[in-house]
Order: structure tokens, then sequence, then C-alpha cells
């Protein structure tokens, strides 16, 4: 193997793009998983611009990933108060909520009041005390209803647990929420309501652009966005245009062309060759033991679980410059798995194999030059223990980049 081609493949924890740095306020991530800190001066639709030891430094937006100004929780994990979630993907904590004349109107945190059009609204949930929403997700889960043709009601009966039932919402007071069932308007207490799915859902009127992440954790997906000084101005694509103190905001989240997630693409190729009889089929978004990929104590939603031995074949046709991912052992066997992990290009090795093992953290990977490349595969062998003995290898967030 040429020299040249082993450095092609390259471990890095973080890769900053000035050092040192001073009076840093925000951290700029971008599309490639370098990342950067210093003050944001402004934001348009071409570039970010950052000021970094009193000098101001200009990153294109497209190569530009998240900026995050504040550590924020998720908004389904916030007790008390009601979550609506859109069709354009925006998750909104509500202090109070009401609706009627098919339009929904709360009050948010980091949106202020918003007036949605029921049609535009996917569900609402109704923690109870002490519950969450995501709580009310996970057991609305467990009625296993089928996707809704109808509104329906979620309604906690207590001592006979919660049940669906199927109708038209049409509308929600403080106290009371009114029902069409079987072609009669009812009304029923709204503390004994968990969630309401919707039936009727409009498309957004464009494609996101990126997502918003307030302080408390709610998302809103935009279509543009610039700063205005200590005010960050957006075009919503469910909530309408809106000026947003910077002070309510978490970070940002943009969506770049350049970018495409592997957990998108099908392999044209698998093959999974167990050391002992037991198989562990590959999963995308799930670790192979089918539950959330963890790597170091943190939860992802995105990647891929691989179990040695495997081979996951992609056509790239040529289209890619580099390949990104967060590898490493899933936290649910660590310390014990160890594993070998190898990109090929076109059959060939791109870079020596990287042992993975469940005493070591994860790490970043980049795979550089696949220009020309056709066919890209990840290839997840033993390592030095020569079995396959809790390799359960996650790679996280993986993705190309154009």
């Amino acid at each position: 193997m040429s020299a040249d081609t082993a450095v092609r493949c390259l471990w890095f924890a973080v890769v900053l793009l000035a050092a040192p740095l001073a009076r840093a306020d925000q951290r700029v991530e971008m599309i490639d998983a370098r990342s950067t800190k210093g003050e944001l001066v402004a934001i348009t639709d071409e570039a970010v611009e950052l000021r970094i030891e009193g000098k101001n430094t200009t990153l294109p937006r497209s190569d530009v990933a998240e900026i995050w100004f504040a550590d924020a929780p998720d908004a389904i994990d916030q007790s008390g108060g009601a979550l609506v979630t859109t069709a354009a993907g925006d998750v909104l904590n509500a202090r109070w909520i009401a609706g009627g004349a098919d339009e929904l109107a709360f009050d948010n945190p980091l949106a202020g009041k918003v007036g949605i059009k029921f049609s535009l609204a996917r569900a609402i949930y109704l923690p109870g005390p002490g519950q969450t929403a995501r709580h009310v997700i996970n057991k609305s889960r467990e009625l296993k209803m089928p996707a809704p043709t109808t509104d329906a009601l979620i309604i906690d009966q207590k001592d006979k647990g919660w049940t669906p039932v199927s109708g038209v919402l049409v509308g929600i007071g403080l106290d009371k929420v009114a029902f069409r069932w079987k072609d009669a308007d009812r009304t029923i207490d709204r503390s004994s309501v968990r969630a309401i799915r919707l039936a009727a859902v409009e498309k957004p009127p464009s494609q996101s652009a990126g997502v918003l992440i307030g302080r408390q954790g709610c998302r809103v997906a935009f279509s543009t966005l610039e700063t205005k000084g200590k005010v960050v101005a957006v075009e919503t694509l469910g909530l309408g245009p809106r000026e947003i103190p910077r002070d309510r905001v978490a970070a940002i989240q943009f969506h770049s062309g350049r970018v495409v997630k592997l957990t998108d693409l099908t392999p044209v190729s698998v093959k999974e060759v167990p050391f002992f009889d037991m198989k562990f089929p590959f999963r995308v978004n799930r670790a192979v033991s089918g539950k959330p990929l963890r790597l170091a104590g943190e939860t992802y939603a995105a990647g891929l679980g691989v179990h040695s031995f495997c081979e996951l074949t992609y056509d790239v046709a040529g289209r890619y410059k580099s390949f990104i991912a967060l590898v490493g052992i899933d936290d649910a066997v660590r310390p014990a798995g160890s594993a070998a992990l190898t990109f090929l290009g076109d059959g060939k090795p791109l870079c020596e194999p990287l042992e993975l093992t469940g005493r070591t953290g994860p790490a970043w990977v980049r795979v550089e030059n696949l220009a020309g490349v056709r066919q890209f595969t990840i290839r997840v062998d033993y390592g030095p223990d020569g079995i396959d003995v809790a390799d359960h290898v996650n790679l996280v967030a993986p993705r190309f980049i154009k």
C-alpha cells in the first residue's frame, strides 16, 4: 500500500480551524466534522462570519453543518405543558394551547405566540402530571395504531388504560376537548386526553434549509435565515416569518446539498458471515442489538449498527470527495468487543484496518480522495481476538461529502 493511500483514512477527535482560541463564544461544526469556535458576527445565505482572535473569518455556509450557542434539552423530555409537532418537522413546546375553527393557537418559548392550521399539525401531546411527551409517545406506540386516516384521541381511562378513539377534532379549550364521534359532537375533559393525532396533514410550502433549536429544546424548520444584530430572522415552513432574539436560540443546523447521508442509501451488496451460528444483521439507525445507538454515554438517532464479519457495498458512481463517520463499539457491550474496520474503493483498501475495542472511546474517521470511486465498501472484520463476540460496531452520522 502506498504512503498516499495510507493517509486517505484518518482518525481524528477534533480538528480546529484556528488555534489557539480566545474568548470563543460559539462552536461551529463543519460538514466534514472539523470544528472551530469564535464570536458569531453574521449569517447570510452565502456565508457565516466569525471573529476569532480579533480577526474576522468567513466560512462558506455550504461548509457549515451546525452553530451551537448553548446546550439544549430535547423538547419531548420536558415535564409539564403540551407539545405540538407539525408537517414541517417542527417540535414545539406549548405553555398554553387552544384551538377551534381550524386554527391551533399556543405560546412557544422560542417563537412566541403561534397560530397554525390544524391541517399543518401532526400531533398534540398533553402529558399528565409527572409525565413527559416522550412518555406519551412511547406509550401511544404500544397501542399499535394504524396510520391515521381520521383524527384520533388517545384517552387515559385510568384503571382501564389508554384507549384510542377515531373521529374529527372540533376544538381544544383550556378544560375541554371537542370531538366529533359517530356523527355527534361531544366534549371530554382535557385532563383525560394524552394525545391527539391529526389526519389532514398539508405539505409545507417549501423545502427545509435547516432547523432552529431553542434553549428549551424545541425545533423549528426554516427555508431562509439571516442575523440582524441580536435577532435571528427566519422564514419558517410552518409558522411564517419570525424574528427571534438570539438569546433564545441554542443552535442552528443547516441542511447541505453537498452532504448525502449513508443511511439514506441502500447497499447493493451485503455479505454477513457469523463466526458462530448466531447472525446479527446490520441495522439502520439502531445498534445490531436493536437498541438505540450509544457511544461514550451519548445516544444517536442516525447511523448503522454492524457486526463482524460484515461487508456493505454502496454504488457511489464517483460522486463524492470524502466519507465521514463517528465510529466505535456500542456502549451496551463495552468493555468487550474487538473489531477491525476497513473502507474499500472498488475492492481496494483505502486505508489500513482501524482497530476498534470496547476499552477505547469512539473517534471520527475521515476517508479522503474518493473521486473516481464507483463502489464504496465498509468491512467490519474480527479483531485481534479472532472471534465475533460483542463486536457491536456503530457508525454514527455516516455521510458522504460532494
